[in-house]
């Protein structure tokens, strides 16, 4: 069974940089635009939710948003893929 125990947001960038994973995103269809909701995928392909200080999902409400999130992690990478909903247009 999958470990499905959630990761508090503070230690994502300790993981990251152990080599335990890296945050991937989820989209969440919202309505009227789509949000990404953060998880951590380790490296036996597992994931995790993340969790905010308030106890909430992370999630990010904008594409850009998300750049510069995955950007923290990994200034040096070339690109980012966005997961999107297809037929689903988001500002």
């Amino acid at each position: 069974m999958p470990d499905e125990t959630p990761m508090m947001g503070i230690m994502v960038r300790a993981a990251v940089e152990a080599g335990e994973g890296a945050p991937v995103y989820i989209p969440i269809d919202m309505g009227d635009h789509m949000e990404w909701e953060v998880r951590f995928r380790n490296v036996d392909g597992s994931e995790r939710p993340v969790l905010v200080r308030t106890g909430g999902y992370k999630r990010l409400k904008t594409a850009k948003a998300l750049v510069n999130y995955h950007l923290s992690y990994f200034p040096d990478v070339g690109s980012v893929t966005v997961p999107v909903i297809p037929g689903k247009i988001s500002d």
